[in-house]
């Protein structure tokens, strides 16, 4: 999912958008995803049938967020901006100034 849509921090090509991005964290635990699907029991194996539909949310961002919702609070500011339209933190500090 990494695509260029980061940062726009090069002075000389000011609309080019890098892979440089705040506020974000990634950890990488080996056999993290088979032991949470067989705690969760939401294993291939033991799925019936998918029958969760958002309406107006892509495929892409439900799937994202059915995995992250196993770490709700580590990805509760992303789950709000993508499925409930909340503002990012970027758009909050801004708010924030200007009440000044």
């Amino acid at each position: 999912m990494a695509a260029p849509n980061g940062l726009t921090c090069i002075k000389e090509i000011p609309n080019y958008r890098t892979l440089i991005f705040a506020h974000v964290a990634d950890l990488d635990i080996v056999s993290t995803y088979p032991n949470v699907s067989q705690l969760l029991n939401i294993a291939r194996e033991t799925c019936v049938m998918e029958f969760c539909i958002m309406k107006g949310i892509t495929e892409e961002h439900r799937r994202e967020v059915g995995v992250n919702l196993t770490a709700a609070r580590t990805n509760a500011v992303e789950i709000c901006e993508k499925i409930l339209g909340a503002p990012s933190l970027d758009q909050l500090l801004e708010g924030f100034k200007a009440t000044g």
